[in-house]
C-alpha cells in the first residue's frame, strides 16, 4: 500500500519527527489557556446547547468580541494538524523503511 509520506526520504524522517513533536508540544501548550473559567476545548465537549451558551457567556465576560476564543480555536486547529502529522509520520517510520516510489514511466502497460 502506498502512502504520501513514502516520498519523504528516511534521512529526513527523524528531523521532521523532532520538529513536529516540538510544534505539537508548543502549540498544545499555548492553546491550553483558560478563558475565564473554561478552556477552548470545553465548548467542543459541551453536552447540549444550554451548556455551550453558559461557556460562551463566561467567555464574553472576559472578551466581548471573542477575539481570544477565535485565536485559540485557530491554534487548536493547527495543533490537530501538527499531532496528526507527527503520529502518521512516526507510525510510517517505525513500521517500514523508505521505499523508492516508482514513477509512472516504470510501469509497463
Amino acid at each position: 500500500m502506498w502512502h504520501p509520506f513514502d516520498y519523504v526520504p528516511r534521512s529526513w524522517r527523524i528531523p521532521a519527527l523532532v520538529i513536529l513533536f516540538a510544534l505539537t508540544v508548543i502549540v498544545g501548550y499555548i492553546t491550553n489557556q483558560k478563558l475565564n473559567v473554561f478552556q477552548i476545548s470545553a465548548l467542543e465537549l459541551a453536552p447540549n446547547v444550554e451548556a455551550a451558551q453558559v461557556i460562551i457567556n463566561e467567555w464574553l465576560k472576559v472578551d466581548s468580541n471573542l477575539n481570544t476564543a477565535h485565536l485559540l480555536q485557530y491554534r487548536d486547529n493547527f495543533f490537530i494538524l501538527c499531532y496528526s502529522t507527527f503520529l502518521a509520520l512516526g507510525v510510517l517510520h517505525r513500521r517500514r523503511p523508505a521505499r523508492r516510489v516508482r514513477s509512472h514511466r516504470q510501469f509497463s502497460w
